[in-house]
């Protein structure tokens, strides 16, 4: 038997050994926890490490537009249907949204979402895409257009490979959540605008009105600044409209589009108002009206302006 002792291994050395093999593991584990990603550079959504979500959507297509989304005809609202929307939304819908449709799912604590889920109970103040006027609910369209498009930057996916009926369901499920003893106001569709031609006097027209109610939030160059919810007494960060060529912009980047949200605004708590009292007054007459539209179409024209600079500044830095 040897009398050489053995010799001992230093703390620090299996340290070496060990410490880098934790921070893969680590790495590892909190990639199939958090469902983060990025998409050609931009922050993004991955649906597929997350175990809650048993059917998964696919990214929002930020090209499109929300209005332009073609809509089926509805089936019959009956209880196959609903049941048929419970099962889906419980695989697709409740990590994020909850149980209840409260926006409270098992993910909200886990991942940094940029904009948090829909709360369904609370319809005027959670949904950001109508085709109605602010402070109304809205239509079952609407919702199955938010359905087929998803939110461009944000989680909502778009579940556009479901078949049509599945989506179908789904409204139904969404609309359950915010029924009982508080009666909501019912949707009242926007006013649809004549397209009022782009010219100079008309750009010049949107110079003025952005310069005056938008770039406070979103900046000159549409790419951020600081907003203010009145009803939720807190700042915001400004929308950063322009970035991406304004693929990010939840309901589109056309003049239309842009139209249409300066119309409905966003949701209840978003510091996107409607800018239609702004625009036109309480009870426009005729020629209030007309001008009205021009501050409408002006603007719109002139935040197209700003993203397609931005484009063009973004491709002379490469």
């Amino acid at each position: 038997m040897s009398d050489t002792p053995t010799k001992k291994v230093p703390v620090w050395s299996w340290l070496l050994i060990i410490l880098p093999i934790a921070a893969v593991l680590a790495s590892v584990f909190m990639n199939r926890r958090s469902g983060s990603a990025s998409i050609n550079g931009e922050a993004g959504f991955d649906p597929g490490p997350v175990i809650e979500l048993e059917i998964k959507g696919v990214p929002a297509n930020g090209a499109s537009s929300w209005g332009d989304v073609a809509v089926s005809a509805a089936p019959a609202a009956d209880e196959k249907l609903l049941a048929r929307g419970k099962d889906i939304y419980v695989k697709a819908c409740a990590a994020c949204h909850g149980g209840e449709g409260k926006g409270d799912g098992v993910l909200v604590t886990r991942l940094n979402f940029n904009s948090r889920p829909a709360n369904f109970t609370t319809p005027l103040a959670s949904f950001k895409l109508r085709s109605t006027e602010k402070g109304t609910l809205p239509t079952d369209e609407d919702i199955f257009r938010t359905l087929t498009r998803g939110l461009p930057g944000t989680a909502m996916l778009s579940f556009r490979e479901l078949p049509e009926a599945d989506r179908w369901a789904l409204v139904q499920v969404v609309k359950e959540f915010w029924k009982g003893p508080k009666k909501w106001p019912a949707a009242v569709p926007l006013e649809p605008l004549a397209v009022l031609p782009k010219d100079e006097k008309l750009m010049e027209e949107g110079r003025h009105q952005f310069g005056r109610w938008c770039q406070n939030c979103h900046g000159g160059e549409g790419m951020g600044g600081t907003s203010f919810s009145f009803s939720m007494e807190r700042a915001f960060p400004g929308v950063v409209f322009a970035r991406g060529g304004g693929k990010f912009m939840l309901r589109g980047s056309k003049p239309e589009d842009i139209v249409r949200t300066l119309q409905s605004g966003m949701s209840g708590v978003s510091p996107m108002m409607s800018f239609k009292p702004t625009f036109y007054g309480d009870e426009p007459n005729a020629r209030e009206k007309a001008e009205g539209d021009r501050r409408m179409w002006g603007t719109a024209y002139y935040v197209r302006k700003v993203i397609d600079d931005q484009i063009k500044a973004d491709e002379a830095k490469k």
